[in-house]
């Protein structure tokens, strides 16, 4: 685990035994039970999976709701580096000076790991 990330999470060590089919089960698998998602049924999983490393990050909400009320998720390559946060529209009451905060990388990840 990162400790700058503050949200249920596990990175697991890559093999040559573990880029096979079975070994990618297994290995997510571990990872799985590591973060106990079988626990959480209503949860979904960011994977993100290179030669040396597996990231699996949990899901619970999304970090923020469009002007339409539809919800915004991060995509895997956020916890990769490669951001892409959704630009908070000025609606009323934003349009008569109550600011609307821009949601952070950080910020926005910990939202998603987090309990509703």
């Amino acid at each position: 685990m990162l400790p700058e990330y503050n949200f249920k999470h596990v990175i697991y060590k890559m093999t040559e035994m573990n880029l096979s089919q079975e070994g990618l089960v297994y290995s997510y698998t571990k990872c799985a039970v590591f973060l106990g998602l079988k626990d959480e049924e209503h949860s979904g999983v960011t994977v993100v999976l290179s030669k040396k490393w597996m990231l699996v990050a949990q899901i619970q909400q999304p970090y923020m709701h469009s002007s339409e009320d539809y919800p915004c998720y991060l995509d895997g390559f956020a916890y990769a580096g490669l951001v892409q946060l959704q630009e908070v529209e000025k609606v009323w009451p934003s349009t008569v000076g109550q600011q609307i905060e821009q949601k952070h990388v950080f910020e926005s990840m910990e939202k998603q790991g987090q309990g509703f």
